[in-house]
């Protein structure tokens, strides 16, 4: 049994067995209280209330219905319409959920609920706030034959956890799983993500610590027995890493010598800019080679955060062959009519040349942004991160002033350095979402 709570009207939404229902607690004083001897313990099952060998009923049935809830103190009972209830949601027990927002294609800002269970797959579902709420199914996400029994999110980047100790990791934007990392040989129960690492744990007792290579950097025994579940937090200006197992224990553990500490404290636009460089820049976008496809994916989903962050409608293209994705978005002008606003293009890309360093010959990490007598050194500061982010901000400001009279739409590819591969074809697909342009940059 699993709840996720819905922060943009007062419900629950449930899951037991197959199912996920909701309740809309706005209605909870005003709806007639249900009636005792109508309690789903008061209940006859046709699975779990079947008869055993010789006839009997295993465990006995309550006498009465006071029995039925004669445990319960103080509270409030509550009962779900059978019309709030959706059957089969899952062909499977539905193990986990969360909410999350920035992640529908037609409405970026609503919320989406995410649901895993035991027919191996993770659900999107629409929310609807309208006749006491609802879900709709937005998209399925097949894991194989193995329970998903957790997960977990950063970003757009999904990590779901199996039966089988793996940790698939989904690309939300284009609903591809980029990676698939065998983290235990046991169930994989609780998945937490903080400060760019991920913390995984399960049926052995062991905790993982994992990089954004999902490189395995760590683990120890953090319970005899099962890890329920997991969360990483900060406490008294320190990073904590907390898990709950079935030995009845809690455990807390410090962290903070793995994790970067949080930067605090107003910025300028000139300073907010760099430090969104020297963030990109430590991406390793080489699309010329399979090793660094997990940061390029990092680096596609970073810019559009950046995007989306300034006010832009945005989208990841795909292209073929699970090549890079493009960012596509849009800033609207504040013209208000649309056909009298001019539409600028800027093209750019995310990806990089490569930048060994076998003979020792480079004076700076190039991934990793140096200012040097005056100057900025870092792969891609100069081909084409830093003049990406230069438009970016300086749409910012215009959109922050409200002076931008044209609509700017950004499209960013990640196989320039590579013969953009895939990209011709994607922006064929895509014409209808990026519509007519006056101007190209």
């Amino acid at each position: 049994m699993c709840f996720a709570s819905h922060t943009r009207q007062p419900s629950i939404r449930h899951t037991l067995a197959l199912k996920i229902q909701w309740y809309d607690l706005k209605e909870k004083d005003s709806r007639p209280p249900p009636t005792p001897i109508l309690h789903p313990s008061c209940r006859s099952h046709r699975f779990f209330d079947s008869k055993g060998p010789g006839g009997i009923q295993t465990p006995p049935r309550p006498s009465s219905s006071g029995e039925c809830i004669a445990h319960v103190q103080g509270g409030q009972t509550l009962e779900i319409d059978k019309e709030h209830i959706v059957q089969y949601a899952h062909y499977g027990y539905v193990y986990c959920m969360l909410l999350a927002r920035g992640l529908g294609r037609d409405e970026p800002d609503e919320e989406v609920l995410i649901s895993g269970g035991g027919d191996g797959t993770v659900k999107l579902w629409n929310l609807h706030d309208k006749a006491g709420g609802g879900i709709s199914e937005l998209a399925e996400l097949e894991n194989g034959d193995s329970s998903v029994l957790t997960i977990a999110l950063d970003g757009t980047l999904l990590y779901a956890g199996t039966s089988e100790g793996d940790v698939n990791v989904w690309d939300l934007d284009t609903r591809q799983m980029i990676r698939s990392v065998k983290a235990h040989t046991h169930d994989v129960l609780t998945l937490s993500i903080g400060g760019g690492l991920i913390f995984s744990a399960g049926g052995s007792g062991y905790a993982k610590k994992l990089n954004q290579k999902y490189e395995c950097i760590g683990q120890w025994e953090a319970h005899p027995g099962l890890i329920l579940a997991s969360a990483v937090s900060s406490y008294n200006g320190r990073r904590i890493y907390v898990t709950g197992g079935n030995d009845d224990c809690v455990a807390i553990w410090d962290i903070s010598d793995c994790l970067p500490e949080p930067i605090g404290g107003s910025k300028s636009s000139n300073e907010q800019l760099l430090g969104a460089l020297a963030k990109l820049i430590s991406f390793k976008t080489v699309s010329g080679n399979p090793q660094f496809a997990e940061d390029c994916r990092r680096g596609a989903t970073y810019l559009r955060t950046l995007f989306k962050r300034f006010g832009a409608i945005t989208e990841m293209f795909n292209t073929d062959d699970n090549r890079n994705p493009i960012v596509y978005a849009r800033f609207k002008g504040s013209s208000k009519e649309s056909k009298e606003r001019k539409k600028i293009l800027f093209y750019g890309h995310y990806d990089v040349i490569a930048a060994e360093n076998d003979q020792g010959k480079w004076i700076a990490d190039p991934f990793r942004l140096e200012g040097i007598n005056g100057y900025l050194y870092g792969r891609g500061v100069s081909d084409n991160k830093g003049p990406i982010l230069a438009a970016l901000f300086a749409v910012a400001d215009l959109v922050s002033e409200q002076t931008l009279d044209s609509d700017v739409i950004f499209l960013i590819e990640g196989e320039e350095e590579s013969g953009s591969r895939g990209f011709e074809r994607a922006i064929e697909r895509n014409r209808d979402a990026i519509g007519g342009v006056d101007w190209i940059l």
